[in-house]
């Protein structure tokens, strides 16, 4: 399935050994409260992203950039402008993806893989993967952040991810990053900045069409 090995590149990972001042959180029910509530009021995000994908076959990490879209329920654009143009549209069942080599479509419905992939990355970005069934979830914190982490319980996405992190604000309990660790030991970082929250996005920058 290789549209899903690039759709992996959406997802970032850090090690946990760079992240050794986390400690596990004592009341995750009152977090996964607030957590809920801030999600909740969240309809749409427009942000600036920065994804680093580390290699284990190559010394130097490869940065992009773009800029990303979200609005409820489940629809996400990602459209890099460095160092190449690439574009990922998800929107409820159907991807998009368009590159050099062309304009791809894609329906999700008949494929549970991809059905799982979808739910993941809306639940991600709207800070709901704590009520996702599919992973076993822990909570840490330290001085300035959460960190969930999501490790999938069914052997087919084992296979694709051994876990994956969010790294959440305490300030305002906003996701900063998505954390994606991969059974090879890459990880790829996807860090965002210059959020607009609640602006008003229309239907048509999500076109599959």
């Amino acid at each position: 399935m290789p549209n899903i090995i690039v759709f992996l590149f959406l997802f970032p990972a850090i090690q946990l050994s760079a992240q050794s001042d986390f400690k596990p959180l004592k009341d995750k029910a009152d977090f996964t409260k607030k957590f809920s509530e801030a999600s909740a009021k969240i309809n749409t995000i427009k942000s600036d992203f920065t994804q680093e994908k580390h290699l284990s076959m190559l010394e130097e990490k490869i940065v992009s950039k773009g800029v990303f879209w979200f609005k409820k329920e489940q629809k996400v654009r990602m459209e890099y402008s460095s160092p190449t143009k690439y574009l990922i549209i998800m929107n409820d069942k159907t991807f998009r993806i368009k590159d050099d080599s062309g304009d791809k479509k894609m329906a999700t419905g008949g494929n549970k893989l991809f059905q799982q992939i979808s739910q993941i990355t809306a639940d991600c970005i709207r800070g709901n993967v704590l009520n996702n069934k599919d992973f076993a979830t822990e909570v840490f914190e330290n001085s300035k952040q959460y960190r969930i982490e999501m490790k999938p319980l069914s052997k087919q996405m084992k296979n694709y991810f051994s876990s994956i992190h969010l790294m959440v604000n305490k300030s305002d309990l906003d996701v900063a990053s998505i954390i994606m660790n991969e059974p090879s030991g890459d990880f790829t970082k996807l860090s965002f900045q210059n959020k607009q929250l609640n602006s008003n996005i229309s239907d048509e920058v999500f076109s599959v069409k």
